[in-house]
Order: C-alpha cells, then sequence, then structure tokens
C-alpha cells in the first residue's frame, strides 16, 4: 500500500513539475515577445517623426540609426532583462530594410480602405528578437512589422476640405470625384446631393 501511495505521489509531483516548466516557458514566451514587439514599434516611432519631418528620403537615409535602436533600461528597468537581436545574430540591434525595389517612392494603387486612392509610397520591414538573458530555456519571442509609407497628392479629390464640410442651401449638385472632410459632413440642403465617391 505504501509502494503504490509513493507511486502516485511521485506522479502527481512529476504531472505538477512539468506544468510549472510548461507555464514557466509560456511566461517567458509572452515576456520575450512583448520585449520584441516593443523594440518593432520604437523604431516604427522613430521613422514617424522623421517621416513628418522630411517624408521618406529622410527615414530611407536613417537606417542604419533604426537598426541600432533597442528598448534600454534607462526607459523601462524590465528592458534590462532582455537581449535583442535582429535574427541575422547581431545582438543588440533591430532588421530593419526597405522592401520597396525602386529608388523612389513609385506611384501605386494604396492599399488601404479608400479603394482606388493612389500615391507615392514605400514598403519597410522590422524584425526583432528579444530572449530573456540568463533564462535556461533560451526562447525567444519575435516581432515583425510592415510599415508602408505613403504620400498623397490631393489632386486625385474633387472635393478635399480641412474641417467640417456642410451644404444648406445648396443647388442640385453631383460630385463625380472623390470627397474627403478631416471632420463631418453636413448634407441638409432641400435640393439633391449626390456623392459618387
Amino acid at each position: 500500500l505504501s509502494g503504490v501511495a509513493m507511486l502516485i505521489l511521485t506522479s502527481a509531483m512529476t504531472r505538477t513539475s512539468t506544468t510549472v516548466k510548461f507555464n514557466d516557458r509560456s511566461n517567458e514566451l509572452i515576456e520575450s515577445t512583448a520585449a520584441a514587439e516593443a523594440a518593432v514599434e520604437k523604431v516604427v516611432a522613430r521613422m514617424m517623426v522623421d517621416y513628418q519631418i522630411d517624408a521618406e528620403s529622410r527615414v530611407s537615409n536613417n537606417l542604419s540609426l533604426y537598426r541600432t535602436s533597442v528598448p534600454t533600461a534607462s526607459e523601462n528597468p524590465a528592458m534590462g532583462n532582455f537581449i535583442f537581436s535582429d535574427g541575422q545574430g547581431n545582438n543588440n540591434r533591430t532588421y530593419i530594410a526597405r522592401t520597396t525595389t525602386e529608388a523612389n517612392p513609385p506611384y501605386i494603387a494604396l492599399k488601404n480602405q479608400y479603394e482606388g486612392l493612389s500615391g507615392f509610397a514605400a514598403t519597410y520591414r522590422i524584425v526583432s528578437n528579444a530572449r530573456r538573458s540568463g533564462s535556461a530555456n533560451n526562447i525567444v519571442g519575435t516581432a515583425q512589422q510592415e510599415v508602408y509609407l505613403a504620400e498623397i497628392p490631393v489632386y486625385q479629390f474633387a472635393i478635399f476640405y480641412n474641417s467640417l464640410m456642410e451644404y444648406t442651401w445648396a443647388a442640385p449638385l453631383t460630385v463625380r470625384g472623390r470627397v474627403h472632410a478631416n471632420t463631418n459632413i453636413y448634407v441638409g440642403s432641400s435640393c439633391d446631393l449626390i456623392f459618387k465617391y
């Protein structure tokens, strides 16, 4: 009877130990992936600022700066627990490459919610790997993001309005081109007002 009890106890302890190891590995993967996402988002944030300053040319010229941009312990103490890499064997680096092959951003149909809209666009791929330093599991979390930088010429619109667009007491009107307003479009005219796009 004692032998059977010891066998059951040993089985229960082994199962508990295995469950704890699986949970620890799962938690480490989640933490490492979150750290890798933080590295990718840091690069995206820098790209956004550079793009607003001088469009795609500045982003293209700063790729070497982005590659050395990883989260540090001074920004967040938790980041000091991770080793970042670019997936090509280089530590403390983030992978970034311009996947658009043309030297200048080509004028193409944009991939977004506004069907038929075109612009000058370039795509960048950002990848970061992170693993907890000193971990016995050696689990690597990975994050990848495709960034689509596009300049959209305003001349594609029949009407492009910066603020509230309002139609009251308007004559019958059919707008055959694209219409955009940065806020709401109010139509209160008693006459026919037709927007094709």
